[in-house]
């Protein structure tokens, strides 16, 4: 549909003003209508922390992707970082569903976890679960992944919000991770981040 003279004037192939011969044969002496594009809206994704609920998402970009609902950007933090980078590296939802599903059944839980001793700035270090994330994605930087995701973390000595568009994706979502007072923060370029 297009706007014409203050009316809606639906499309239909054929230039309004062409005249059709007695023939069947349509008058070529107007050329035919421009084609009107459908405007596209982009959809981004914003994946909240939340642990093992956090698999939910999976499920969120699965029914997009089956849909043909495409995805423009994902942003998240914690465990919706964790998906966000799992999806940005490449893997569809199918792909980061069976992902899951290996991890929960052959890494139990009680070897994700990295007690620190003596506890200082947290009880964990975190780093048995990113290294089960790098074993997905390897040394992958932000900047160059397949799709374009940011990771949210917080700058602990002002509090400020910290946005990773580039630079190591396992060190963004390691920060990313951190919660305050349970895992050590992450050190990134001289300073201190975390959730």
């Amino acid at each position: 549909m297009i706007f014409n003279r203050f009316k809606f004037i639906k499309r239909s192939g054929r230039n309004p003003r062409e005249t059709i011969e007695p023939n069947g044969q349509s008058d070529s002496t107007n050329p035919p209508a421009p084609a009107v594009l459908k405007p596209r809206y982009c959809l981004g994704l914003a994946l909240s922390c939340g642990a093992a609920r956090g698999l939910a998402h999976i499920g969120v970009i699965q029914v997009l992707e089956e849909n043909n609902i495409p995805i423009d950007l994902v942003a998240g933090s914690s465990m919706g970082a964790y998906i966000a980078a799992v999806w940005g590296f490449g893997l569809n939802g199918q792909e980061m569903a069976k992902l899951a599903g290996e991890i929960n059944g052959r890494v139990p839980l009680w070897r994700l976890v990295d007690p620190v001793f003596p506890p200082r700035r947290g009880f964990m270090r975190g780093n048995a679960i990113i290294d089960q994330l790098r074993r997905t994605i390897g040394a992958a930087r932000i900047e160059h992944l397949t799709r374009p995701i940011r990771i949210v973390a917080t700058h602990f000595d002002n509090l400020e919000r910290v946005v990773f568009k580039s630079g190591n994706l396992a060190r963004a979502v390691h920060a990313s991770c951190a919660i305050p007072g349970i895992c050590v923060p992450v050190k990134i370029d001289g300073e201190w981040a975390g959730r």
